[in-house]
Parts: C-alpha cells; sequence; structure tokens
C-alpha cells in the first residue's frame, strides 16, 4: 500500500515487510519441495515393485499397462494434461510415456507441484495361471 499511495516506509517498516515475505517464500518452498517428493516417491515406488514383479516372472511384462493420470482440475498444466492423450493405450512398465515438446517420461512429476500419478492396470487373462503369489501383487497393487 505504501507503494500505492506514494508513501514513504521507514527502515523497520521495510525490514517487517521483508521478514514476512522472507517467511512466506520458505513456506512455500518447504510445501513445492514436500509436495514434489512424495509425488515422485510414491510414483517410484509404486513403479519399481512392478518392475520387481516382472523381473521375478511373478507378472508377464506384456500383462501390465501403465496409465497417466492427472488431477482432473483447473491447477493441471497443459504439458500433463496431454500425456494420457499422447499415449491413450497406456505404455509398459518399461517404457517411458510420449511428453510432447519435452523428453519422454517413466513417472510424474513432470515438473515442480506436478499432482499427477500413474494407473498400472493388470490384464489378468495374461498372467498364467501358474504363477505363485499373483493374486498377493495384484491385491498389494490395487
Amino acid at each position: 500500500s505504501a507503494i500505492d499511495n506514494d508513501v514513504a516506509m521507514s527502515e523497520a517498516g521495510i525490514m517487517a515487510a521483508v521478514a514476512d515475505y522472507e517467511a512466506r517464500y520458505i513456506a512455500y518452498r518447504a510445501e513445492t519441495i514436500a509436495q514434489t517428493e512424495s509425488v515422485r516417491a510414491a510414483n517410484f515406488g509404486l513403479h519399481a515393485a512392478y518392475t520387481q514383479a516382472i523381473d521375478r516372472g511373478a507378472l508377464p511384462d506384456e500383462a501390465v499397462r501403465r496409465y497417466w493420470q492427472t488431477a482432473m482440475d483447473e491447477g493441471v498444466c497443459p504439458i500433463c494434461d496431454a500425456i494420457p492423450d499422447n499415449n491413450a493405450d497406456g505404455v509398459r512398465v518399461s517404457e517411458k510415456f510420449n511428453v510432447i515438446n519435452h523428453e519422454p517420461i517413466y513417472n510424474p512429476p513432470q515438473h515442480v507441484r506436478c499432482r499427477c500419478s500413474i494407473n498400472y492396470v493388470t490384464d489378468l487373462d495374461k498372467v498364467p495361471d501358474d504363477k505363485p503369489g499373483l493374486a498377493a501383487v495384484v491385491e498389494v497393487a490395487a
């Protein structure tokens, strides 16, 4: 308001405004890091679990498809919003998602504050009946 009203601020007033701005920015930055890294960890963990299940032979690679999911609200960025359409048939666990004008990516986050996730779909018709422990793998993933 001092700028809008062309009123000079005291040095104490300026320092208080700077300290207030700094505190808000530090809190915002901490929230940004926590949110982004939580998305990264959750998506990485799920991807690692499916990769391990495939590597162990518990699931055939061709039985699992991954689908990019956005938060489906006005906060979704145009890059993430286009990823589901660019990969409408999903991708295999070992494949990256195609991203327009960007490098392909395995998992979210695509950017800071990304709220996207991956939906794993297992086609049980492609899974042999003789796979021990498959029910546990599919149950954990669901």
